[in-house]
């Protein structure tokens, strides 16, 4: 019949993934002349074709019409990053919570900096910019936004490409902090379809420690997150399931007390289950009950 292109019926990274197979597949060697750069390529057709079985739409940057970046919700610049969470708001035991955001430009010119915090009331914006070969620091970025009681996801729109850290702590009445570190993922990262991570450490005593869970949805649809809570010795306590809309983050407050009804757990962890989704972040804060210090604890695949 008449030719008509491929792409008219099959998804890019397949053809490229098939192409790839077809450029080691016909070298005398089948790669082994050039080794890193053919295990490179395997790895990257392998990573396209986990994201394109669990259902991670292809987003080309710069495209025709798209105009966003992997890994973006309401970014429309080249490079997009995200923090799990950023607060200025009061928590439990009188505690207070505030979020400075670093990022170093990694070019030779000045980087255009969006902020776009994402919140059940809607997106708050503000944008800043950090010259180049620097450092910005953003000190209590929800508040300089404009934000007096309320938390988020935050989405980090940038013309260049940066290195963003962030830090989340209880400012105590004495005029001190207890912080804690989170990390800023690249546009793209996360937990897609299928796959899951641990919380690990996690503790639960009235009085003592409190654990809080966050799951944060890069993603542009809705996402389904299966989450399980264990106690130390393995026992399986309860399961839940959490739905988190794109762009948002759920923090789910003292799940093993409120949930599994076991306020003086002692020491447990957690699973998180990714059933439907792409683009999931989540990691679990171990507060102090006496001092409000809080640590971070990242998830473990």
């Amino acid at each position: 019949g008449d030719p008509f292109s491929l792409d008219t019926v099959a998804d890019r990274r397949l053809l490229k993934s098939g192409w790839n197979w077809l450029l080691l597949h016909a070298d005398g060697s089948h790669g082994v002349h050039n080794a890193r750069f053919a295990t490179a390529v395997l790895e990257a057709t392998e990573s396209a074709m986990m994201d394109l079985e669990a259902g991670v739409p292809d987003v080309v940057p710069g495209a025709p019409g798209e105009g966003q970046a992997p890994g973006a919700v309401a970014c429309v610049s080249s490079h997009v990053y995200w923090t799990e969470i950023a607060a200025h708001i009061e928590g439990d035991a009188d505690s207070v919570w505030r979020t400075d955001v670093t990022a170093r430009n990694l070019a030779t010119s000045a980087a255009g900096v969006e902020f776009v915090l994402h919140t059940g009331s809607g997106d708050v914006t503000a944008d800043d910019s950090i010259a180049a070969a620097s450092q910005g620091v953003f000190e209590d970025i929800v508040g300089a936004m404009g934000v007096e009681d309320g938390k988020g996801a935050l989405e980090i729109c940038s013309d260049q490409p940066l290195e963003v850290v962030a830090r989340i702590f209880n400012q105590s009445p004495t005029g001190g902090t207890f912080g804690q570190f989170l990390q800023g993922y690249p546009g793209g990262a996360g937990l897609a379809t299928g796959q899951a991570a641990q919380l690990l450490g996690l503790r639960q005593e009235e009085g003592v420690f409190r654990t809080n869970i966050s799951v944060t949805n890069t993603g542009l649809d809705t996402a389904t997150v299966r989450i399980t809570l264990y106690a130390n010795n393995g026992t399986e306590l309860h399961s839940y399931t959490l739905e988190v809309g794109s762009g948002m983050v759920y923090q789910d407050t003292q799940p093993f007390k409120r949930r599994a009804g076991r306020p003086n757990l002692g020491f447990g962890y957690a699973l998180v289950e990714v059933t439907q989704g792409y683009g999931i972040l989540t990691s679990a804060s171990v507060i102090d009950d006496v001092t409000n210090d809080a640590t971070t604890i990242l998830m473990k695949q």
